[in-house]
């Protein structure tokens, strides 16, 4: 016969309540060969925004980004803010580019100052690949430091769904 625990016979909690904050420290790996990877913690002093630089912002207009027009409207005007608008290669510049879906083109905008995300219309799916060519298309010969590519998580969920799709057509051997 099989014995029933209880709760008194619960020996070890399932969590303890933190006491306080640990305190950041270093953490260094060793790999053969000399091969080494160290983390630092950063302090408030060590974060810069960057200066002189020229940004490529991709923001991706599938439907499931109309819940994010609140986190998009802050986004853009912390880019104002930082002077990422205000078209002066002297501190930081930044070009918009928007995805379009099936039957609408995607656009660049060179002065993001003009963009009102409340007006755009999100519509459609896209994932990664699509929104990234797009870019590629529109881009030209205008060089960039980075890309920011602005979605949410309902574009990794099409992405891995997708993934998934063409890895299981690739093991039925139906590659197209």
């Amino acid at each position: 016969m099989a014995a029933i625990a209880t709760a008194k016979d619960e020996w070890l909690p399932e969590f303890l309540p933190a006491t306080e904050q640990p305190p950041p420290q270093v953490h260094q790996v060793n790999f053969p060969e000399g091969y080494q990877i160290t983390a630092k913690p950063l302090g408030r002093e060590d974060y810069a925004s960057p200066q002189g630089k020229r940004f490529a912002v991709v923001v991706d207009s599938s439907r499931s980004m109309s819940a994010q027009v609140k986190a998009l409207t802050k986004t853009f005007n912390w880019l104002n803010q930082q002077g990422f608008a205000d078209n002066s290669f002297a501190n930081n510049d930044a070009d918009l580019y928007i995805t379009g879906a099936t039957g609408k083109p995607p656009q660049r905008i060179d002065d993001i100052r003009t963009f009102n995300p409340a007006k755009i219309t999100f519509y459609g799916t896209l994932h990664y690949q699509q929104m990234l060519r797009q870019f590629l298309q529109l881009q030209g010969n205008t060089p960039y430091n980075g890309i920011l590519l602005i979605t949410d998580e309902g574009v990794v969920t099409v992405s891995q769904s997708l993934i998934r799709s063409t890895h299981s057509c690739s093991l039925l051997g139906r590659d197209e």
